[in-house]
């Protein structure tokens, strides 16, 4: 799904109680954003521990806050890339990042973001350990927890 003038990474799948790595502290890079390449000198995003108990919904604030942060720090407005969790009927979460313009993330340790899905990560997927949103979608492969 693409967004209006934006970029989309996407995954779905049965992904219904917070991944155990996110449960400890942990960071990804950005290195591109509204569709600058950055990668010379990317943007480190820090995510705080969330609690096992804590929902998708917490999970994506915890990373929005992240995001915003790091942008803001690094010259941005800090909006430029961000999170949405959704859980559907099925208890199904499916995690969503979107940006403002193309946009690249370096998931280096493969924790949480491209992890895989279910119970230790998100599972979205790029090529290897890279995210790229662009005018179209990234999706991951489902999961079970």
């Amino acid at each position: 799904m693409a967004t209006k003038g934006g970029a989309v990474a996407n995954t779905a799948g049965a992904v219904t109680a917070v991944p155990t790595n996110a449960q400890s502290a942990w960071s990804f890079k950005l290195t591109e954003v509204g569709g600058v390449d950055i990668s010379g000198s990317p943007i480190t995003v820090n995510v705080a521990a969330v609690k096992s108990t804590d929902t998708p919904q917490d999970l994506a604030a915890a990373v929005n806050s992240a995001l915003s942060s790091a942008l803001k720090n690094a010259g941005y407005q800090g909006n430029e890339v961000t999170m949405t969790a959704r859980v559907d009927s099925q208890n199904n979460a499916s995690y969503q990042l979107s940006g403002a313009g193309n946009f690249s993330i370096d998931d280096t340790a493969k924790t949480v973001l491209t992890g895989a899905a279910g119970a230790t990560g998100l599972g979205i997927t790029g090529a290897g350990n890279k995210i790229t949103g662009t005018g179209g979608t990234d999706t991951a492969a489902t999961g079970g927890s």
